[in-house]
């Protein structure tokens, strides 16, 4: 790098005269701002962990249900969550006849929110959103949207910041903490509880926890609504 720079006059120290238009300096001393590299794989798991107890001392081949990484991701606008696994597919008749679930849960203050994906027997798919009150799980029941993209291997859920707005508060600066992410198969059964709560019995899991934290407007190898 060249800097245009003066020479002092040696005889007039207090005065400086033109000299060499330029001067060499060397580019490591100069001090460059760099940016902060993305965030990227928040939760992370072991392969072929997928068994009737996490981890399952007999792994089952499950691979659509067996967690890779897990991601989240949001701005002022939108939150996205992203779970991978080792290989998706909507439907597994051997081991979840009763379909698959793909979730990601994080904390907001005290409020818990989970997004999560459904594949129903037939391996159609479906999204909503959950919070947590009193040990129950209450569902968010539209304004979410989702990708069940096979060819990356993810599931993406993406809800707009004012759907959660009323349980939790979230702008850039805000810190998401307990981050994990789950794969279970599903029963569900009609519930006796009043509408809006959510009752399914699920097992045969791999889930993933993370001690890592997410700062809202940060960041991140996930685009918020992608």
């Amino acid at each position: 790098m060249l800097l245009r720079c003066p020479r002092p006059n040696y005889d007039h120290p207090s005065s400086f005269r033109p000299s060499s238009p330029y001067l060499a300096v060397d580019p490591g001393l100069v001090s460059v701002a760099q940016a902060a590299p993305p965030t990227c794989r928040l939760v992370v798991d072991a392969a072929d962990d997928v068994g009737p107890i996490n981890p399952g001392p007999q792994p089952i081949p499950a691979p659509a249900m067996d967690i890779v990484s897990a991601d989240i991701a949001a701005d002022r606008k939108l939150v996205t969550t992203v779970v991978r696994v080792r290989k998706l597919a909507a439907t597994n008749p051997s081991y979840s006849p009763g379909g698959i679930e793909w979730s990601f849960e994080f904390q907001v203050g005290s409020a818990m929110l989970r997004f999560r994906a459904h594949a129903d027997p037939a391996g159609k798919i479906s999204y909503a959103a959950t919070y947590r009150a009193s040990g129950v799980y209450y569902r968010y029941e539209s304004g979410l949207t989702g990708v069940f993209d096979t060819r990356r291997n993810e599931v993406r859920i993406t809800a707009p910041v004012s759907l959660l707005a009323s349980q939790a508060k979230i702008k850039p600066g805000t810190k998401l903490v307990g981050l994990s992410a789950a794969t279970a198969r599903l029963v569900v059964v009609p519930s006796p509880n009043p509408p809006g709560y959510l009752l399914e019995t699920s097992g045969g899991t791999d889930s993933a926890n993370s001690e890592r934290t997410y700062v809202v407007g940060a960041r991140s190898c996930v685009t918020p609504g992608r």
